[in-house]
């Protein structure tokens, strides 16, 4: 292991990033990949950088994208390029290099996205996304800088989640297009483990699933065969640190009207109340897994499944 950490070390000076090599060859990132609804059934995308390559003269990390949808199936999806300059990533598409991530910004500052994803919102391949906060965050005694980043100036790519070195975003590795209906709530996401040689697992954001276990979700309060969600709602970031909002309950809504819960994954209701603002502080949670319910008039509207770090 400490030969491993001394060429880790080389390997991430020459990268032009003396404390935190990112991408080293056998990391893995495990996301779900939601394919249903009704019930909620997830896979997984596991991303594993395998070896170094060089593109326009510029050393590259090798990155081979695997999808599992059922037990007995794993599908090459593709491969995709990274290159690490400083506290910047990049990565190669559709010829030529793009940021992927910079984590030296600081709140206020902006990065240019760009992604070849499929986006129900519109065509055009670039958003601006800005950073709301930054904060630090140990993992495994390792001291991270993270940042929240926003989508700005109605932009169709975001990373609307926290972005950590060494890990990156929490939603997706790469961009994804912004909320704009059902089609882009079945898709990527959230990170269900991040682990490397160098550090171990480093992240594990599903205590209760495995990293490459294919499952369909459980629901401790509603029958999620009988409950119709309204779509019309959401709730992110999702991993949470601090702040839960939900997208749907505008200022135009009277949010007297609605009864707010939240449970354990075990189906205990740890706190109702009515909210002022359609955001929740959820900062005194331990983490874990979450239920948030919404009702109206006893009725069910919104029963959202978040993870609190």
């Amino acid at each position: 292991m400490k030969l491993y950490l001394i060429i880790a070390l080389m390997t991430a000076c020459l990268w032009g990033y003396a404390q935190y090599e990112f991408a080293p060859i056998g990391a893995q990132w495990h996301y779900n990949k939601q394919h249903s609804y009704n019930p909620p059934e997830a896979g997984y995308i596991k991303i594993t950088s395998i070896k170094d390559s060089i593109i326009n003269n510029k050393d590259v990390r090798v990155l081979e994208i695997i999808y599992a949808p059922d037990d007995s199936t794993l599908i090459v999806e593709g491969y995709e390029y990274i290159h690490q300059s400083g506290d910047t990533i990049w990565y190669w598409k559709d010829k030529q290099f793009h940021v992927l991530y910079n984590f030296a910004m600081q709140k206020g500052d902006s990065i240019l996205l760009y992604s070849e994803m499929e986006n129900y919102c519109g065509e055009n391949p670039y958003g601006w996304n800005i950073v709301d906060s930054t904060f630090t965050r140990a993992f495994n005694d390792i001291e991270l800088k993270a940042q929240y980043l926003k989508p700005i100036n109605d932009s169709h790519w975001e990373f609307s989640n926290y972005v950590f070195e060494i890990i990156g975003a929490l939603d997706y590795f790469f961009p994804q297009n912004a909320f704009c209906g059902i089609y882009d709530i079945i898709g990527f996401g959230p990170l269900r483990c991040y682990s490397d040689p160098v550090h171990g697992v480093l992240l594990t954001t599903m205590p209760d699933t495995k990293c490459d276990e294919i499952h369909i979700y459980t629901d401790p309060i509603v029958n999620v065969k009988s409950f119709k969600q309204n779509r019309s709602f959401t709730v992110f970031p999702n991993p949470v640190v601090q702040e839960l909002s939900i997208v749907g309950l505008g200022i135009d809504i009277n949010l007297h009207e609605y009864e707010f819960k939240i449970s354990n994954q075990h189906g205990q209701v740890l706190k109702t109340f009515q909210t002022a603002t359609p955001s929740i502080n959820v900062s005194s949670l331990t983490n874990g897994i979450y239920f948030l319910t919404i009702l109206k008039n006893e009725k069910i509207i919104v029963h959202e499944k978040f993870i609190k770090l």
